[in-house]
């Protein structure tokens, strides 16, 4: 006869479950701080605690282990989207003017102030930082937004700059 394993989880101050496993796993070495959810034989059990958005699935409410919804799951949904909106604002900045070229813009363009020039390269420089600001801009506006969707929405909020 198999053994008998207890089911164990911790949450977070919301009540969201954040891991699982059971008490014969090596993970769990201190089993008086877990939740115990019920039993299982299987040495592997584990609850699937994320979706394909990377937010957790459960939460702990009156010693039942419940679904959240997904306005539930709402703000890590715009935290998630807030950071893939960033990282692509940077991947397009980045692709155009390598950090190391933005700081020897930035070099030249104090030099240019320093010696009161007013030069063509001057303004392609201020081009240059506008352009900047502009995906920047796109990037404010697009996680203002997020803040107005539902929850279906924002997991299919599609990233889109003008460049």
């Amino acid at each position: 006869m198999l053994a008998k394993l207890k089911k164990l989880i911790k949450t977070d101050d919301n009540n969201t479950i954040i891991v699982s496993t059971t008490n014969d796993n090596s993970y769990c070495k201190d089993p008086e701080n877990w939740i115990e959810v019920g039993e299982t034989t299987d040495r592997n059990w584990k609850l699937d605690i994320t979706d394909e958005n990377m937010c957790y699935k459960y939460k702990y409410i009156d010693g039942e282990v419940v679904k959240r919804t997904d306005e539930d799951r709402k703000d890590e949904y715009i935290a998630n989207m807030t950071t893939l909106i960033k990282h692509e604002a940077n991947r397009i900045i980045i692709a155009k003017y390598p950090e190391w070229k933005q700081r020897n813009m930035i070099a030249e363009f104090s030099t240019i102030l320093d010696n009161g020039e007013s030069t063509a390269r001057k303004q392609e420089l201020l081009d240059v930082w506008s352009w900047i600001g502009s995906i920047r801009s796109q990037s404010d506006a697009m996680e203002a937004q997020l803040q107005l969707l539902s929850a279906e929405e924002i997991k299919n909020y599609t990233i889109e700059y003008n460049e």
